[in-house]
């Protein structure tokens, strides 16, 4: 057998053809021919890469920009002799290691399972004998024999098929067993979906029994293809840990450039060298926001608890705050949008049949039955919903199918394509058929007239997304056995019977969320494009031209299309249908080359490699496989479309959350450099110690700035655009409100000093102290809301942060006028009036903060 058989073609060749080009007989391989294809073409199993030690994993954690800022803030801590402040830096970068590490592992998992779907052992024949042998050992030009149950070793080009119906949910998407035809004639460049002729490796036969030729193993096989293609995949940075790595690069230089600043303006005015070199290193330590990263650690840990009680659990937390800039939804379609189940949705009569005798020949000709619960049934899906249509129709299906007994059936089979069976009744013989329209219309006493509109009306059904039945009946008084058997009876059609599975009640409520925030929902799916286009029109992801071609795009058609006009494409395209596994990559690809973040559901093996590549890969809980889960940042535990878009609502919460607490630490750390610089340059006393700096920078900076994390979603938070993904944490407008407010903070914080200076014997440094912590943490209470005054945010609305405030301001509190606590920080008591005369400056920011704002809302200023 030649390596360079095209594996794509194998499901157009004939059994015959197939056989040749294998270089193979129906009998098997003989032994000799096997073991020397073994070697050729190696054993049958997905490859292994080498394993990466726990050490390189680890070490890969440690080379980013934020952990080596956070390793010279310890330092310089450690310097300081402030241990408190050492080790909570080295906790910081210990948790954001192991973290990553965590993460790291999730890809290693995903290939694990892909291996776990290769059957173990599997039966061939070899040298005209059947044999059991293990799967790693079949070899192309093998003959496979699999009976219901088992698992596809390989992938087979199918001898012969008994009723054989595969489950391909893995690697198509499609909900419903498969009927594979060894006879078909199938087109080269036909879909995974439509390869009736082909059973693939790690799928599962449900029903019958098939024989099958082997035309790929390992690598080459479809599943191959997925574990190469999911082993290339690596999921891209997080907007969040770009814009952490570049504020922290940011921040080097600029902790560097105010240590100098220092330093220089110190020396330069004489101060003692030891004392200048100590507050400069003070201000270094001060100026990092060490607990930024713990703060965004948190953050996202309490919304990935508060997703979970909504049914969307996070594997990568990094993905939440992704989930705030992003721009498209490529969603599957069954399960996800629709309720993955088959409903009876259009019933008509034809002739003089009554709904009351569709109901009963539906009844009759139907293998389904009751399930041990007696409310649902069990079986073929078709068959059940039919029984439920019936059921709710308020008919007796029991009694029904007790007054004509089933003497003979022909079952379904993918030759003949529709069921038929002969019931005896009180009034004689009733021979009923269901089954696709064209192959029931050849069995109709009508003449070609009448056929043709009966099967035009099938096609207008087909083409609104249906799956569509034809049911028909024939009358006996004589024992009609034989022709009944043979297929000569003449039918009269009963009706035409309309399937969809619905969709959710909720999706199109949350696909029109979607839009009003500025995202497009994209359905990707294995499913024919005619229903998914129904069902795409149905939830309003097509907007008022239904119809337009440029919409809906096939895997066939996309096969077509370059590069660049897939990118131009998706501009308007909005559902894409019977894809393969590349083609889904090659979709987040070209998104993201069109600027997208972009979240990608699913949950076959076949979704496995777009959803690692994806921004933010999302996994069905409950009928997601488990390579899919591995691969994914989040799993849907209720496989709902509405439940993405409220995880997107909690990611918008928390990058807005994000982006306060980076506002209000940046600000603080700002306001301390300019109180020191501004003091040294006009020749005033340093304003703080070392120490009084560093309480600053743990106390009123952390606790204050975790709880203002903790805030409530703005009310317009789903009626707006989504966030830049590629625009920095620090914006210009961001850079002009810190600018603002922290020269407001510093020139408050050095007339408290100048003022208090001139009075002999006031405790100016305490004073100073205490107002820089009131002009922060009143700062914290404006910032809850980018647009609302903070009388209307409400000051019990988050009681987190109140509670912040008040123990900060109790800690401060002790420090000034706790006797042992004064020795260490070097304060003093305040009088009532000091007290006063420090907080008030508190609210002297707030009114800043306030004025900015409502300068900002009506577009006079940072527009």
């Amino acid at each position: 057998m030649e390596r360079a058989t095209a594996a794509k073609t194998w499901h157009a060749l004939d059994q015959a053809a197939a056989l040749t080009a294998a270089g193979a007989a129906r009998a098997g391989l003989d032994s000799a021919e096997a073991r020397a294809r073994l070697k050729s073409f190696g054993p049958n199993a997905i490859p292994q890469g080498p394993e990466r030690t726990i050490w390189h994993v680890i070490w890969a954690q440690t080379r980013n920009v934020m952990t080596v800022v956070l390793a010279a803030a310890a330092l310089l801590a450690g310097m300081l002799g402030d241990w408190v402040d050492t080790g909570a830096i080295l906790a910081i970068l210990v948790l954001n290691i192991v973290v990553g590490t965590i993460q790291e592992a999730r890809a290693e998992r995903a290939l694990r399972a892909l291996r776990a779907l290769n059957a173990p052992r599997t039966r061939v024949w070899r040298s005209g004998l059947l044999e059991t042998v293990d799967a790693a050992d079949l070899v192309p030009g093998d003959v496979v024999a699999l009976d219901s149950g088992d698992r596809v070793p390989a992938d087979l080009r199918i001898l012969q098929s008994v009723e054989a119906q595969f489950e391909e949910a893995i690697l198509t998407g499609e909900s419903l067993p498969v009927i594979k035809n060894p006879d078909a004639s199938v087109a080269a460049d036909a879909a995974l979906g439509d390869r009736v002729t082909m059973a693939f490796a790690g799928t599962m036969l449900m029903a019958g029994r098939a024989t099958g030729l082997v035309v790929a193993t390992g690598r080459a096989t479809e599943l191959g293809r997925i574990a190469a293609l999911l082993a290339k995949a690596e999921p891209p940075q997080s907007p969040l840990e770009r814009k952490l790595a570049a504020l922290a690069m940011n921040l080097a230089g600029l902790v560097i450039v105010v240590a100098v600043i220092i330093l220089v303006l110190g020396l330069w005015r004489g101060d003692p060298w030891q004392i200048i070199v100590l507050t400069a290193v003070s201000l270094g330590v001060a100026a990092i926001p060490e607990s930024l990263p713990a703060v965004v650690t948190i953050v996202l840990a309490v919304g990935a608890l508060r997703m979970a009680r909504e049914n969307a659990v996070v594997r990568r937390l990094a993905a939440i705050e992704s989930l705030g800039a992003v721009t498209h939804i490529c969603t599957d379609k069954t399960g996800t949008l629709t309720q993955n189940r088959l409903q009876l949705t259009t019933v008509k009569p034809m002739g003089a049949a009554g709904l009351g005798h569709v109901h009963q020949a539906l009844a009759l000709c139907n293998d389904a039955e009751p399930a041990s619960n007696a409310a649902t049934f069990q079986g073929d899906p078709l068959d059940v919903a039919l029984l439920q249509a019936v059921k709710a129709a308020g008919a007796d299906i029991e009694a029904i199918r007790s007054s004509a007994a089933r003497l003979l059936e022909l079952p379904f089979d993918s030759t003949r394509k529709y069921m038929a069976s002969l019931h005896q009744g009180a009034h004689g013989f009733l021979a009923l058929m269901k089954g696709a329209p064209e192959a029931v219309a050849t069995h109709l006493d009508l003449d070609m007239a009448a056929r043709l509109d009966l099967l035009s009306e099938a096609e207008a059904m087909a083409a609104n997304g249906l799956k569509v039945l034809c049911l028909a009946e024939a009358h006996a008084v004589d024992d009609p056995s034989t022709p009944f058997l043979n297929g000569r009876l003449g039918y009269a059609p009963l009706a035409l019977l309309g399937f969809q599975d619905p969709p959710r009640a909720e999706a199109a409520d949350a696909v029109a969320q979607c839009q009003s925030a500025g995202i497009v929902p994209i359905m990707i799916t294995g499913d024919h494009a005619e229903t998914a286009r129904a069902i795409a029109g149905q939830l309003g992801m097509l907007g008022r031209d239904l119809d337009a071609p440029d919409l809906v795009i096939t895997g066939p058609q996309m096969a077509q299309l370059s590069r660049a006009d897939l990118i131009h494409r998706l501009g308007s395209a909005r559902v894409f249908a019977r894809v393969d596994p590349e083609q889904k990559i090659d979709i987040v690809r070209a998104l993201r080359q069109r600027g997208a973040i972009m979240a990608m559901t699913g949950d076959g093996v076949n979704d496995a490699p777009a959803i690692s590549a994806a921004d933010i890969g999302i996994a069905m809980g409950k009928g997601g496989s488990d390579v899919a889960k591995e691969a994914s940042a989040i799993v849907l535990a209720d496989d709902n479309f509405a439940t993405i878009v409220k995880a997107i609502r909690e990611g918008r919460r928390i990058s807005d959350n994000i982006a306060r607490f980076v506002s209000y630490i940046l600000t603080c750390n700002v306001s301390e450099v300019l109180v020191l610089a501004l003091a040294l340059l006009a020749g005033l006393p340093l304003p703080l110690t070392p120490l009084q700096i560093l309480w600053i920078n743990l106390v009123t900076d952390g606790i204050p700035g975790l709880a203002l994390a903790s805030e409530r979603a703005e009310a317009n938070v789903m009626r707006r655009p989504p966030d830049r993904p590629h625009a920095p944490i620090v914006t210009r407008a961001l850079m002009l409100r810190v600018a603002w407010m922290s020269s407001v903070m510093a020139v408050l914080v050095l007339a408290v000093q100048v003022w208090e200076m001139q009075e002999p014997g006031a405790p100016w440094q305490s004073m100073v102290f205490t107002a820089l912590v009131a002009v922060q943490l009143a700062y914290a209470l404006s910032l809850r809301s980018n647009e609302r005054p903070v009388w209307e945010t409400g000051i019990l609305s988050n009681p987190l942060l109140l509670g912040a405030l008040v123990v900060t301001l109790g800690l401060q509190l002790l420090i000034i006028y706790l006797p042992v606590l004064n020795a260490v920080f070097e304060t003093a008591p305040l009088s009532w009036g000091h007290l006063g005369l420090a907080l008030g400056c508190g609210l002297v920011v707030l009114i800043a903060a306030e004025a900015a704002k409502f300068a900002r809302r009506h577009k006079v200023v940072h527009r």
